[in-house]
């Protein structure tokens, strides 16, 4: 049987075609496996709303306004880590108070840690991701309350 998509010819062009025809569509990750030929392709989804957010109950209304958030994003696509590595102890907790510019964690890519740093002093409220789960360029990594 022949495969519905050759690996065997490919190159830049042809993933090129690839990507053009899944930003059509709404698939987000496609993986092509022919022996040991391997072939994945991802693609960040902008704009799109959130699928959780579509099944979600309308949320609660708060009893009073909260006071202004900042939200740290990833700087890149990768893992986030609290620590430098997976196990090694988080940079910053909860309730702790950060200056502008202070590392708060880490996004490996390809097993290399790449700093999280703050955008200005705060005090750290949450953690909007687990240690070690995988992140999209521009999530939002972590809540502070600006000082």
């Amino acid at each position: 049987m022949k495969p519905f998509f050759d690996l065997s010819g490919l190159d830049a062009r042809a993933i090129g075609r690839l990507m053009d025809l899944l930003s059509e569509t709404d698939v987000e990750e496609c993986q092509i496996e022919q022996g040991d030929l391997f072939l994945a392709v991802r693609r960040a989804v902008q704009d799109a709303p959130d699928r959780r957010a579509l099944h979600a109950s309308p949320p609660a209304p708060e009893e009073a306004p909260r006071e202004a958030q900042v939200i740290v994003k990833a700087p890149a696509v990768g893992v986030f880590t609290r620590g430098e590595r997976a196990a090694s102890t988080p940079k910053v907790e909860v309730g702790d108070r950060v200056s502008a510019n202070d590392v708060i964690g880490f996004i490996e890519v390809m097993m290399v840690p790449h700093s999280v740093h703050t955008d200005c002093d705060g005090i750290v409220e949450s953690f909007l991701v687990e240690d070690g789960e995988p992140v999209e360029y521009g999530q939002p990594l972590v809540t502070l309350k600006p000082l």
